[in-house]
Formats: structure tokens, C-alpha cells, sequence
């Protein structure tokens, strides 16, 4: 379907109604390129469903149709043409039905011809929009209960009839709301009472969802009313033709065709998220037809079965467009680098290089020259560094021993595993020993690694793995430890540089370790979370290893009771004086 690329992004928010909505109401123009959108992709998905429905539905879908084509050419530019809706009225047939939508007065009105009536013709009016207040406070989708001059009604707003706000003490007219369809639900409808006869037809109930995005605009954006007209009308005269339950099908079969195409249409336009979101909205639509199905009566079924032979398929591709290569493709395309073929003769100012921001830097290397031209510097010897006063053998010496010990230091802690004892204060002596040992190897490290992530992946997983065994050693002495995380996870380790088999296998050991205490950990808090009931420092307070905590607690409350006495016997004898 040919649409202007503009036009297309504000009719996917109408029908899609997506998470994310302008915070503006469209323009004049913009509101009538919509509604013209709309209606054409209604006109189309009809013609999709007349083409492979029973020859009773083809009959209720060409005047449906037909009523649709007549609405486009009664409605222009927004308002009732006189002359169209006369020559409307001359032509209408048994069975058909015109649509009115008086925009301004927030109405619509459907003129029908029932097939079994000689002479009467059945007005029908609704309201389009529903205030903002009741918009706003509605929790979900809003409840619509339908079956609740023409010319100049449409194109002229009433005063009276819009909404107010006090101002000041004086009330005002509220533009942003919408106006009250009195003029037309009441008005002309009890005119024309006058001249027939109150009818009572089947009531038709729908969910409706609206909203009002406000975002520093002086009018706010809401939903298309031309959409819940096209809506409304369609079903209503779906369930006319053909019975509720029938209807109801057709309508929603009718749906799921119109936003397939739209899929389709939105792919190379619309963001990929938004698009997700109309995708799993249709999914969602055809899941409930699906079950809808297996409880419909068996005429029904069949119905439906007819109809998902040739729906699904369809709504498959465009679901398909989306999940599948071509998305993938496109997105390539449009992120792909443009290079620009290069001239064949450059130009005069290409081949010159003005250097803008070098000019006070090359001015800076000038002027030192300059000054430093024939002067001679005499350097300080005690200001040069110990080891440039070494001959080179020496530094190479010193450098040699330095990797060479930490060398020694870590095939030490790889070949020599600590046995973790049972008892407290084995345990805590081995605790003190391994730390000392991290200290050491930390401070005999320092810089020597630096810039080298290989050996530095060999440090921090020799370090890691003294942790490992001073962890089993504090959970010996305290076992309320095993019960919390350890703040560490595993895959904070895999960005580690190693090289060697080995070192690889006791990186997973040190990972399995951590695993081990992140899965048998009874709460998700650490030791260094903040204090609260059930923390650390609540359950370690009331343990038995925590006797001096509860005695030094004792004696600060003690203490503070003497005190809050003696200051309260203060302040008698203050108030006793004064």
C-alpha cells in the first residue's frame, strides 16, 4: 500500500496504540492524511475478506464496502458534504447502511436500511471520544455502549455544547477536552422522533483504549475518533448481517488482515520495538481466535477453520518479515557506511593543510629552540636516579632477580595447598598466616606486571586463590558466613588472559568454589550489606562468640541511663531556680 512515509508512523500509533505515544495532537492536515489512511486500509482488508468468505458474508461484505466508499465521499475534508449526503440518501437500498461522522460534535450518526423493512430507515448516534477526566481515570480500557442541519453541525463548534473550566470565576470554553455530542444524540434525534418512531436496537458493548499524552503542547494527543467509528460501524453492521457470534468473527478475522498488511508496511519505517509490539499483538489476536474456536458451536468452527486457512498463512508471512532475514538485511543496509568516490582532479584548497589547532604548539617548539641554542646545562649527580648511575649489566641483574622471585613465589602457592583444620584456632592462625601471605605477594608485585594482562591474570588468580582457602578457613571460625553471599560470582573471573592448560583448570576451581557458595547462600545480602533484621550483624550480635559485643552494649546503655538521670535531675533543680 502506497503511503507517504510521514503519514505512516501516525496511523500505526492509532491502530496500535503502542506504549510509547506522541505528546502533541497531529495538525489539520496530518488528522485528514490519517483518517484517508485508515479508511483505505479498512477498504483494503474488506476487500481481502470478501474475496475468500461464503456467499452470505460477500453479500454483508460488499455493503460494507459500499458504506465505507459512500463515507468517503460524504465525509470531505472533515466535514458533511450537503449535496453528497442527499445524493447518498436518494441512492440507499435495502440493506445498506450510511456513516456520518460529525467530528466536531464528537458524534456518529449510521443512517441503515433494514432488508426486511419497506419504509423505515434507522438512525443510530454515538459519542466518538470520551472526555479526558474519564480517560485519565479509567485503569485499562474504557467500556463504550453504543445505539446510546448535518452540514453546518459538522463544520461549526457550539459554545454551549463544549466543555468548561472556571477561570478567574468566569467560565471559559475548554479546547483540549472534547465536546459534548448533545447537539446530535439529543438535538436532532429528538427531531427526528418527531417525525417516526423510537426503535430499540441491539445493544453493542466494546472495550475502548484512549489515553491523553500532554507534553508541552497546547493541545494533547488522543486517540483517533475516525477510528473508533470505522470500528464500530463495521461490526455493528457485521452483526446485523450476519448474528452475533458470526459477526463477531468476521470483525475479528477482519482486525488481524488489516494489521498483517499494516506489519508488512511498518517494517522499513517503523522502529524495530514498535514493530515487535505489533507483531506480538497479532499473535496475541490469532491465539484467540484460536481458542474462541474450540468453543464455538460446529457451524462456527467451520467458519473459523475456512478462514485461518487463508488468514494464518498470510499473517505468518508478515510475522515472518519481521523475526526473519530481511529485518536483518535491512538493518544492515541502513547502518552500513557510505564512502563518497573520490574526484578525479583535486581542487586548490585540498591541497592545502591548514593546521588550525597546531599553530601555538609549533609556535612553543620554535621558541625553545631559540633559547635553548648555545647555552650548556650542567646536570646534578645527585639528582639522577640510582639506577642510572648503574652500568647496564646491573639493571639487567636487578630486574632479572625481581621476576625470577616472583616467579619462585608463584609456582610456591600453586605447588602448596593449605589442609584447613577443624578446630578454631588452628583455623584462625592459618586465617592470619594466608593473609599475610596476600599482603606480601601484593606488595612484592606492585608495578612489575603493569601493561602485561597475561601475567596479570596469573596475579589475580593466585590471589583469588589464597582467598579461596582463607574463605574455608573464616568459615570454620564462623559458620554464619556460609549463609550469606560472598559478593563474588563466577563470571567476574572469565575475562581473565590465560594462556597455559593449568592455569585454566584452577581458574574452574576457583569458580566452582565461588559457584558452591553463591547456591548454598540462604539470602541474597553479603556481610557489608547495611544493617537490618535477619543481616549479619543482627544474627552474629545474638551468637555466643559475641558475648563481649552484648556486654559492651550493656555497658553503653548502662551508661547512657546514668547519664539521661543525671541530666534529668539537672534539669529539676534548673526548673527550680527559675
Amino acid at each position: 500500500m502506497a503511503v507517504h512515509s510521514g503519514t505512516l508512523p501516525l496511523t500505526f500509533n492509532h491502530i496500535v496504540f503502542p506504549p510509547k505515544l506522541p505528546g502533541k495532537r497531529e495538525t489539520e492536515v496530518q488528522v485528514l492524511e490519517v483518517q484517508n489512511d485508515l479508511l483505505s486500509r479498512v477498504i483494503d482488508a474488506v476487500g481481502q475478506l470478501k474475496e475468500i468468505s461464503d456467499a452470505k458474508a460477500v453479500v454483508a461484505w460488499e455493503s460494507i464496502e459500499k458504506t465505507l466508499r459512500t463515507l468517503g465521499e460524504v465525509s470531505t475534508e472533515g466535514w458533511v458534504n450537503e449535496a453528497s449526503l442527499l445524493g447518498a440518501l436518494e441512492e440507499l437500498q435495502p440493506g445498506n447502511a450510511i456513516i456520518l461522522h460529525v467530528a466536531l460534535q464528537n458524534a456518529c450518526i449510521i443512517i441503515r436500511y433494514p432488508p426486511d423493512e419497506d419504509e423505515n430507515i434507522i438512525f443510530e448516534t454515538f459519542e466518538t471520544s470520551a472526555t479526558a477526566e474519564s480517560t485519565l481515570a479509567a485503569k485499562g480500557a474504557l467500556s463504550w455502549l453504543g445505539t446510546g442541519f448535518l452540514e453546518r453541525a459538522s463544520c461549526e463548534v457550539l459554545d454551549e455544547f463544549c466543555p468548561k473550566i472556571r477561570k478567574a470565576g468566569v467560565k471559559i470554553s475548554e479546547t483540549r477536552d472534547t465536546v459534548d455530542p448533545a447537539i446530535i444524540s439529543q438535538f436532532l434525534m429528538t427531531l427526528l422522533e418527531t417525525n417516526g418512531s423510537r426503535t430499540y436496537p441491539p445493544i453493542l458493548r466494546k472495550r475502548v483504549k484512549d489515553d491523553v499524552c500532554w507534553d508541552n503542547a497546547e493541545l494533547p494527543w488522543r486517540r483517533s475518533p475516525f477510528w473508533l467509528v470505522l470500528r464500530v460501524c463495521i461490526q455493528r453492521l457485521l452483526c446485523l448481517y450476519l448474528g452475533a457470534e458470526l459477526g463477531r468473527m468476521q470483525y475479528k478475522f477482519l482486525l488481524c488482515t488489516l494489521m498483517a498488511r499494516l506489519l508488512e508496511d511498518s517494517v522499513e519505517t517503523i522502529h524495530h520495538e514498535e514493530c515487535n509490539f505489533l507483531k506480538t499483538k497479532l499473535c496475541r489476536r490469532l491465539a484467540k481466535l484460536e481458542a474462541e474456536r474450540e468453543n464455538a458451536s460446529e457451524v462456527v468452527r467451520d467458519a473459523y477453520t475456512r478462514l485461518f486457512s487463508v488468514i494464518g498463512p498470510a499473517c505468518q508471512k508478515s510475522i515472518d518479515i519481521v523475526t526473519g532475514e530481511a529485518r536483518w538485511e535491512y538493518l544492515k543496509r541502513s547502518t552500513r557506511r557510505k564512502i563518497e568516490s573520490l574526484p578525479q582532479v583535486a581542487e586548490d584548497k585540498d591541497l592545502r593543510l591548514r593546521l588550525p589547532n597546531s599553530l601555538p604548539y609549533l609556535k612553543a617548539i620554535l621558541s625553545c629552540s631559540r633559547q635553548s641554542r648555545g647555552a650548556c646545562k650542567v646536570i646534578d649527580p645527585t639528582l639522577l636516579d640510582k639506577n642510572s648511575k648503574k652500568d647496564t649489566t646491573e639493571q639487567f641483574s636487578a630486574m632479572t632477580t625481581r621476576y625470577t622471585s616472583l616467579a619462585d613465589m608463584e609456582l610456591t602457592m600453586e605447588s602448596v595447598t593449605h589442609e584447613i583444620p577443624n578446630e578454631k584456632g588452628k583455623c584462625e592462625a592459618l586465617w592470619m598466616e594466608i593473609s599475610r601471605q596476600i599482603e606480601g605477594y601484593m606488595s612484592a608485585v606492585g608495578d612489575a606486571y603493569e601493561n602485561e594482562p597475561e601475567q596479570m591474570g596469573v596475579f589475580i588468580l593466585c590471589v583469588f586463590e589464597l582467598w579461596t582457602q582463607m574463605d574455608k578457613c573464616a568459615r570454620v571460625v564462623c559458620p554464619l558466613l556460609a549463609d550469606y553471599h560472598p559478593w563474588l560470582i563466577p563470571e567476574l573471573l572469565d575475562v581473565f588472559l590465560l594462556s597455559r592448560w593449568c592455569h585454566m583448570e584452577r581458574l574452574q576451581k576457583v569458580q566452582d568454589y565461588i559457584h558452591e557458595r553463591c547456591t548454598k547462600a540462604k539470602v541474597d545480602m553479603t556481610i557489608f550489606s547495611d544493617p537490618c533484621q535477619a543481616g549479619f550483624t543482627d544474627r552474629y550480635f545474638n551468637l555466643k562468640e559475641a558475648e563481649h559485643l552484648q556486654k559492651l552494649q550493656q555497658i553503653i546503655e548502662t551508661a547512657s541511663t546514668v547519664a539521661r538521670a543525671r541530666k534529668a535531675a539537672e534539669l529539676v533543680l534548673i526548673n527550680a531556680e527559675h
